[in-house]
């Protein structure tokens, strides 16, 4: 069962939310004066559409590219600074509900100039690779080269095409491995899961397969621990689950499982936290070990998004620090913390508001 707690605000739980509107005070002619700066959109891309996934990338010189994937069975690539579309492209038959970016230059030397690599052999110059899944139950690889500017140029010849997926295919994740592979998992709607290998030699294998039983797949997620060098996999589930897997020497082990009480509709990591969201509007934190085994009684934060408590659509959690991401917290009306155990905590719900956290780390 989930610890709750509602006490927010306080130091250990969610502080009150920077929400998109600003909060202040009334002045002496009772209307609303503004103690912070509103948080304000900067670009804004529309489609007839559903949107159904969204993958950012930089371009390496102040750029950014958004690749997003929806109902209309296109992968787009917008600018941010430019505030246009720069690239479409129209493969698979059905939704595409997953895009995952790899920037090439994480790859060793050896990998990256060898011709059997994915990649190398259709385009040498590219800079990425990118990797999107669909309800068609296909996943496919795309070498894509991104330039100063936000120039995006994606090759229409597909590096590979996996078919290897049962049912229609909801999610995806993919991660570099050892400098010179990427293992991609797919999940689908009927609760399995398709892991591939692809390696420097041109391997494009399926490592694992697991099995339907915990009701439709919503989210995968790839970490890597940084004390182990481990690579481990965290599933979400309809069914109320999160189960993790343990990645070693191409075979995959299931590690945990643990039971929300809640639809999973999305999650993230960091470090050792898995930040999972509910359909019931329940924000869930739970801890595991370096191996991946997740810990029982996750923290839960009730109503998150109001009282209606609609469900947690997407959730995102980042470290803030001073710099680049300093700055934008500043903008945003954001108190900052500099100190190592305070994060920043983004969470979309499905009536479409999204509010922002601090969070204490060192108190979960």
């Amino acid at each position: 069962s989930s610890r709750t707690d509602e006490r927010m605000g306080r130091r250990g739980s969610l502080d009150s939310p920077a929400s998109a509107h600003s909060r202040g005070s009334r002045g002496s002619n009772g209307t609303h004066t503004s103690s912070k700066p509103k948080l304000k959109s900067f670009r804004c891309h529309s489609s007839s559409d559903p949107l159904a996934c969204l993958a950012v990338t930089s371009d390496g010189m102040g750029g950014n590219i958004v690749f997003s994937g929806g109902h209309d069975d296109i992968v787009l690539a917008y600018g941010i600074s430019s505030a246009c579309a720069l690239a479409s492209l129209y493969s698979h038959r059905d939704a595409v509900t997953g895009i995952c970016i790899i920037d090439r230059a994480s790859f060793s030397e050896s990998a990256r100039h060898s011709k059997s690599f994915i990649g190398s052999s259709t385009s040498d110059l590219s800079t990425h690779l990118m990797i999107s899944c669909s309800w068609d139950a296909t996943v496919k690889i795309w070498s894509v080269t991104l330039a100063d500017g936000e120039t995006v140029s994606i090759n229409r010849e597909p590096v590979a095409e996996l078919f290897d997926a049962d049912s229609s295919i909801v999610c995806l994740d993919a991660i570099e491995v050892q400098k010179c592979n990427v293992v991609i998992c797919a999940g689908c709607t009927d609760g399995s899961l398709v892991f591939w290998f692809c390696g420097m030699d041109g391997t494009k294998d399926v490592i694992h397969r697991e099995r339907a039983a915990r009701g439709s797949c919503s989210c995968v997620k790839w970490t890597t621990n940084l004390i182990t060098g481990d690579t481990i996999l965290f599933a979400g589930f309809s069914a109320g689950n999160i189960s993790a897997f343990l990645l070693r020497d191409k075979v995959l082990q299931a590690v945990s499982s643990l039971h929300l009480g809640s639809p999973v509709k999305c999650l993230d990591i960091h470090q050792n936290l898995a930040v999972v969201g509910c359909a019931d509007g329940g924000l869930r934190v739970a801890t595991f070990t370096c191996a991946g085994r997740l810990k029982t009684e996750p923290r839960l934060w009730k109503n998150v998004n109001g009282g209606a408590s609609p469900g947690i659509s997407s959730v995102c959690i980042r470290k803030l620090s001073g710099g680049d991401g300093g700055e934008v917290a500043k903008h945003a009306g954001i108190k900052q913390f500099l100190n190592d155990g305070t994060l920043l905590c983004s969470i979309g719900a499905e009536n479409g508001n999204v509010t922002i956290y601090e969070m204490d780390n060192n108190c979960i």
